[in-house]
C-alpha cells in the first residue's frame, strides 16, 4: 500500500474532497501561495489539521504544544522540523 501524502490523509478523514483539492490548487498557482495556505483561505482545513496530516504523512507523533507555540504557523517550516526528527 502506498504511503499517502498530506492531501490523501486529509482526504481519508473526510476533511478535503478530490476538487476541493483541485480548487485549491488552482488558487495557489494563480496568487502564487502555499498550497496549504490555500486550503486555510478556502476554509477546507485548518492550520492544526494540516500540520497533523504531515505529522501523520512523515510517520509522526502530533505534539499540539509544539503547535501552539509557533505564532504564524508554517505548514512548510513544520515539514522540514519534521525530516530532522
Amino acid at each position: 500500500m502506498a504511503r499517502l501524502n498530506y492531501l490523501g490523509i486529509l482526504n481519508r478523514q473526510g476533511l478535503l474532497s478530490k476538487n476541493q483539492v483541485l480548487e485549491a490548487q488552482e488558487l495557489s498557482k494563480k496568487t502564487g501561495i502555499k498550497l496549504q495556505e490555500a486550503l486555510k483561505q478556502l476554509g477546507y482545513a485548518t492550520a492544526e489539521q494540516i500540520a497533523q496530516a504531515i505529522a501523520a504523512e512523515h510517520g509522526r507523533r502530533y505534539v499540539p504544544e509544539l503547535f501552539k507555540r509557533f505564532r504564524q504557523f508554517n505548514p512548510g517550516l513544520f515539514r522540514k522540523f519534521l525530516r530532522f526528527q
